[in-house]
């Protein structure tokens, strides 16, 4: 598992949503990163801005 932090002295070019859970962060290194949320069982999170 990864961390936010793996972004730290990288720039961010591009975010994308995909559905209403996931971006996606690419950087100018051509790399990209998928943030995401695991579901449990009665709960729903969803990304409303970015």
């Amino acid at each position: 598992m990864n961390s936010i932090s793996d972004l730290l002295g990288k720039t961010v070019v591009d975010i994308t949503q995909v559905l209403n859970d996931e971006l996606i962060f690419k950087t100018n290194c051509g790399r990209a990163y998928k943030m995401y949320h695991y579901q449990d069982c009665c709960e729903c999170v969803e990304i409303e801005e970015t």
